[in-house]
């Protein structure tokens, strides 16, 4: 195998890689969307009511003082709140509005919808990760190397097994830490 050496050829090489991560990542079978839950609800809620507060965002029978809510949400004076840090529904935000919305038009939650969203972009943000890690390993070892090191991280790391299947926190962090390791 030749390996790209120009400059253009070096770009079109990454892009495709990050390419075939995505939708290796994509199509995986296994999701876990257990705490992340509601991440893209909220937000989708900041989106629409630049707020925290999920209470009118959540369905009727959940809203009300002796509503049993999901362990995902805590009350607070009167409001509902997502429990967990609120960093990557915050950072998700944006992509988030570019997308589907997780309630119909009656405002009931789709949970489906929830699912299908948080894999992509789970798998888009991890993918993101591993097509920076490959540029950064490229500053330091040959392409090929630097190819089976992203190769390793991409497949034999939590990144595969659990970043990219769901909107947790490390998600986010993964592709941050490697943008901040990049500059």
């Amino acid at each position: 195998m030749t390996w790209p050496t120009r400059r253009r050829d070096l770009v079109a090489f990454y892009v495709a890689a990050f390419f075939l991560i995505f939708l290796v990542y994509r199509l995986s079978p296994v999701s876990q969307i257990y705490d992340s839950r509601y991440s893209v609800l909220l937000s989708q809620n900041l989106v629409r009511r630049h707020t925290f507060d999920l209470t009118s965002a959540l369905p009727a029978d959940l809203r009300g003082p002796a509503a049993t809510l999901p362990y995902q949400f805590h009350r607070e004076e009167g409001h509902i709140y997502y429990t967990y840090p609120p960093g990557t529904p915050l950072l998700t935000t944006p992509l988030v509005a570019l997308g589907p919305s997780v309630t119909d038009g009656a405002g009931n939650y789709l949970p489906k919808v929830e699912k299908h969203i948080q894999s992509t972009l789970a798998a888009l943000l991890a993918a993101g990760a591993v097509g920076l890690l490959l540029v950064i390993g490229r500053r330091f070892l040959a392409l090929p190397q630097a190819v089976a090191v992203a190769a390793l991280l991409a497949f034999g790391t939590p990144l595969w097994s659990t970043a990219s299947r769901a909107l947790w926190s490390q998600t986010t962090e993964v592709l941050l830490l490697a943008a901040a390791l990049l500059l």
